[in-house]
């Protein structure tokens, strides 16, 4: 298994919740639908759908592991 490149590694990026959707139904899990506008990383400043689980509201901050795909 070949190290990973220091240059591709991605890190957590920030994101603020900016909008709060309607919850997620079904399979029993706790999850809203969100709007998120990154704070750092190479995404800087854009805006993002996703499904976060858990209790969330306007305005709290996020880690974000990945933020090329939308949910």
């Amino acid at each position: 298994m070949a190290a990973p490149n220091p240059q591709q590694q991605e890190f957590p990026s920030l994101g603020e919740i900016i909008e709060v959707g309607d919850k997620g139904a079904g399979s029993g899990k706790n999850v809203t639908f969100v709007k998120v506008k990154i704070l750092s990383g190479r995404d800087k400043d854009k805006i993002i759908n996703r499904n976060v689980s858990g209790p969330v509201e306007k305005g709290m901050l996020v880690r974000l592991v990945e933020t090329r795909t939308e949910a």
